[in-house]
């Protein structure tokens, strides 16, 4: 005979209330009913498994209540008594009969004025008979109520999101914009990234900038290359991401290879007046850069996006006296720390698919502060082989 395991995914407990607020009952729009989302599994595949019948009753010391009599389901929801720290409850599967007792402790947990008080439950002991149940197992011991709300009796196949992992490469527009407003610099840039999963991308750029500025007492130049290399990090869940957005912050390295001299530099003292200059001369400089950023898929191939930058002077390379008036790739090296922005467009290849999983989260209500989000290894009881129950 075929065994049966069944997952219990969450399990909210909720206690009624009626708030009063100035001597007027406000309306409640949440949803306020315990429930215990719970899925079946085959045993030793874990892969969901459809009873041709299924009866769920709760045991009370003089009753019984019936919450499930359905067929052909994968999936099932029950109540745990909110009045105490245990729920029995009478399954039949199949025809074949087990009982299952779940120990758990109460949590108040103020939902809002209006709603009054939810109590959370964490689980803290399973026992069951083995007719056809072989194990019970905790995946889940804490959840709140709006959670079953978004996720209902889905909560187990939205566990994982499949996304594709990209390759992009891409080119600063800003450069030719900034062109337009300040002739005395010229920037190219090209950006590449490589994701490495859902969150985190390998990133690298390559930039050459050329800047001639001339005052009244000097004329100065520089030129080259700059590279920077690090890593980003998407904030937004892969769920909600798909491969396509991201809003997040990356960490690079900075170095520039450049070349400056000062073709006219004039001075004025008591010794009167004069002209020098500075030969060209070829150093390299170190910086660190933070880049928060956001990015979207314009369509598919294409993506479109921005980053803010903050570039930490390590060394300019140049020595205390000869610091440049514009490093490439960094700016002005007279300032420990430079500002900008970047805008690019970039064409987007998927190289890879891969499957996240995607851990429920925790909704808060004001004045919550403990109860919230806990998870405990998995505890069993029962055969070491066949199939299971998962609370």
């Amino acid at each position: 005979m075929e065994r049966l395991r069944i997952t219990v995914a969450h399990v909210v407990s909720v206690v009624l209330t009626i708030s009063v607020l100035s001597c007027a009952v406000q309306p409640c729009y949440e949803d306020t009913n315990p429930v215990m989302n719970t899925l079946l599994l085959t045993s030793g595949t874990g892969e969901t498994a459809k009873a041709d019948s299924l009866r769920i009753r709760g045991v009370l010391a003089t009753d019984t209540i019936e919450f499930v009599d359905a067929k052909a389901v994968s999936a099932f929801s029950v109540p745990l008594d909110p009045g105490s720290d245990q729920s029995l409850f009478y399954i039949t599967l199949n025809g074949v009969y087990d009982t299952a007792v779940i120990f758990y402790t109460r949590h108040p947990h103020l939902v809002s004025p209006e709603c009054g008080y939810t109590l959370t439950s964490k689980i803290t002991g399973l026992k069951t008979t083995h007719n056809l149940i072989d194990t019970l197992i905790i995946v889940m011991i804490v959840i709140f109520l709006f959670l079953l709300i978004l996720a209902g009796g889905k909560a187990v196949s939205q566990d994982t999101v499949t996304v594709p992992l990209h390759i992009r490469a891409g080119f600063d527009l800003s450069g030719p914009v900034v062109k337009l407003i300040n002739n005395e610099l010229i920037s190219y840039g090209v950006l590449a990234s490589a994701d490495m999963n859902s969150a985190l991308s390998l990133s690298a750029g390559l930039r050459y900038s050329s800047f001639h500025g001339e005052q009244h007492n000097y004329d100065f130049s520089s030129r080259g290359t700059s590279i920077v290399a690090g890593a980003d990090y998407n904030f937004i869940k892969a769920n909600t991401a798909q491969g396509k957005h991201y809003a997040g912050i990356g960490l690079r390295y900075g170095l520039s290879i450049y070349g400056e001299e000062a073709s006219m530099i004039k001075y004025t003292n008591e010794w009167g007046s004069g002209e020098t200059s500075l030969p060209l001369s070829h150093h390299a400089g170190h910086f660190l850069e933070i880049t928060p950023g956001v990015r979207t898929e314009l369509f598919p191939g294409l993506t479109i996006g921005w980053n803010l930058y903050m570039r930490l002077l390590i060394s300019a390379g140049a020595g205390k006296n000869l610091k440049p008036v514009w490093m490439p790739g960094y700016g002005a090296a007279t300032r420990g720390m430079t500002t900008g922005a970047e805008y690019y467009i970039s064409i987007s290849i998927p190289y890879k698919k891969i499957k996240v999983i995607i851990q429920p989260k925790t909704q808060e209500s004001e004045g919550d502060e403990e109860g919230e989000g806990e998870n405990v290894n998995p505890s069993t009881e029962g055969s070491s082989s066949g199939n299971s129950i998962r609370f």
